[in-house]
């Protein structure tokens, strides 16, 4: 029992991420490794992301954008979110909270619509370069990237599917995969905007994966957001596995507490110019949203 709340159970302590406990001797005879190795407790891959990336400074958010993406704000201070769109972690080597949101389908998608395209090829690098023929906005088209089914991000709504609204015979391959990537930011537009209505100030992205490669695309993410995207020029994708790395030298004693800093770094910054035609996109978007809220609603069960 606690002294404070008589009648719940006494729970054990939430250990931090930099906990280190030595390796047993049975278990390190049957994996094949030195007793007493050091073993650190560890974190997400979101949380082990963000510390690779080096993104430390709060309002500032971390971008990782492989399969799925990761949207992972910093925050110095801990702001629940009355609506519930957002996990709240803490982070790892790093002094503050992480704000989490995931968008479930978004390399996997643009996989899988290159796959049906023969001008893709069914490879992401082909479908940006597709898409990017096109002007944002695809000739009218708007497409709900909530193609698992159901949307994590911001929405958290099971219910939604992907749709694609507005298709008419003067469309082509590039189109929809235009309309494609326009969803795409602009749900991430959505869960940065979520972090900014918490309370945080709007910080730049530090961008990684196979997503962020394409620089068409996190222009458009600066453009959309309004915010400075700064990207991992140097190739290196495996960012949540540096952070593990670098979580494990902190807790040994082998490493400074801090973030890494990669060496390579572009900046792109949001064009002012832009941010109408991204605001006149959004609205298209929700309204796009709303009407397939009420066909799903309007569904015999």
């Amino acid at each position: 029992m606690t002294a404070d709340h008589p009648g719940l159970p006494t729970l054990p302590p939430v250990l931090p991420s930099t906990t280190v406990r030595r390796l047993e001797a049975d278990v390190a005879t049957r994996l094949g490794l030195p007793v007493g190795l050091p073993v650190c407790l560890g974190a997400a891959d979101s949380v082990l992301g963000c510390l690779g990336l080096g993104v430390e400074r709060p309002g500032d958010v971390a971008c990782v954008a492989g399969t799925s993406t990761v949207l992972l704000g910093v925050a110095d201070r801990l702001l629940a979110d009355p609506a519930h769109r957002y996990l709240i972690t803490p982070l790892a080597g790093i002094n503050g909270w992480g704000f989490e949101m995931d968008l479930l389908t978004t390399g996997s998608a643009f996989r899988w619509l290159g796959g049906l395209l023969r001008e893709a090829g069914g490879e992401e690098a082909s479908l940006m370069s597709l898409a990017a023929s096109v002007e944002p906005g695809a000739g009218g088209l708007s497409f709900l990237p909530y193609l698992a089914p159901g949307e994590q991000g911001a929405l958290w709504d099971p219910t939604v599917p992907g749709a694609l609204f507005g298709l008419s015979l003067g469309h082509g391959a590039a189109d929809v995969a235009r309309a494609l990537v326009d969803g795409v930011v602009l749900e991430s537009r959505r869960c940065l905007a979520v972090l900014e209505e918490a309370g945080l100030t709007r910080g730049e992205i530090r961008m990684a994966g196979g997503s962020g490669a394409d620089p068409v695309f996190r222009q458009q993410l600066a453009d959309a957001s309004q915010r400075r995207v700064v990207y991992a020029a140097d190739g290196e994708t495996a960012h949540s596995a540096i952070g593990a790395a670098l979580l494990a030298a902190m807790a040994t004693g082998h490493g400074p507490l801090t973030a890494a800093s990669p060496a390579a770094l572009e900046t792109i910054a949001p064009r002012e110019a832009e941010s109408l035609r991204w605001h006149r996109l959004w609205e298209r978007h929700e309204s796009a949203l709303a009407a397939l809220r009420g066909f799903v609603g309007a569904r015999p069960a």
